[in-house]
């Protein structure tokens, strides 16, 4: 489950998942724990357009993020992206 625009992980989509996905591609700040969640416009593909869109509709009155949005959900759409099992807790 995941929720779509929600690339940090923090169960909400804000200004920070655009930063993040941006650091991800561009800056080398490390892989993402959902790669389908990033992939905010759900094109099956992680690239800048999916920042700006996340952009888009927060700020702009954009098209609303593609399901599973507003709640976590299933990706209702076939792609190569995943979401990776967090980190086991000790």
């Amino acid at each position: 489950l995941f929720l779509r625009g929600d690339s940090n992980g923090d169960q909400k989509v804000d200004l920070s998942d655009a930063v993040r996905t941006l650091g991800a591609l561009f800056s080398g700040s490390g892989g993402l724990a959902c790669d389908d969640a990033a992939d905010a416009n759900d094109d099956g593909h992680l690239d800048i357009s999916d920042p700006i869109f996340t952009l888009d509709s927060l700020f702009r009155g954009g098209r609303a993020l593609p399901q599973p949005f507003p709640q976590a959900g299933r990706d209702p759409t076939g792609d190569d992206l995943y979401c990776f099992p967090a980190p086991a807790q000790n």
